[in-house]
């Protein structure tokens, strides 16, 4: 049986998580911007879901204005075996501060691909835009957001 457990979030957990290929060559985790995830950190605005005691990934949320906020999150290589966990757990967990911190939106980007357009239509997220080689690496994004 598997063991979810999530905890507070410290950037020692990014030095400790297998990446997947993709993030492992994005440039902001190749070259850690360390003051922002201490900012997550110190905010406790983000948490870290371990399987079995292994890092499935890491996520937060940054306060863009009162009842809006912008999610990121920072899969492992584990993501993918364990998909249906993970969207099940992360559904839970989003639901759980929309309703504390009482947001009326909450938005995301993601890579446009078939898995990451699967896993937020799961979340209930609307596609809202097509952001058009918006990666370092020019891969289009789209924008999501869930209006509560």
């Amino acid at each position: 049986m598997n063991k979810i457990k999530i905890i507070p979030f410290e950037m020692i957990h990014l030095k400790a998580i297998d990446l997947r290929e993709y993030e492992a060559n994005l440039g902001f985790l190749k070259n850690l911007d360390e003051d922002y995830f201490k900012q997550m950190e110190l905010q406790n605005n983000a948490h870290t879901i371990l399987l079995d005691g292994v890092i499935l990934a890491c996520w937060g949320y940054n306060f863009m204005w009162k009842g809006v906020c912008e999610l990121w999150t920072i899969p492992s290589k584990y993501i993918e075996e364990n998909g249906q966990v993970y969207a099940k757990v992360t559904k839970q967990q989003f639901r759980k501060f929309e309703k504390i911190y009482n947001f009326h939106r909450i938005q995301m980007t993601t890579l446009a691909d078939k898995a990451h357009i699967r896993w937020m239509k799961f979340l209930e997220f609307k596609r809202e835009g097509i952001l058009h080689k918006y990666s370092e690496h020019g891969d289009n994004f789209i924008m999501w957001a869930r209006a509560i």
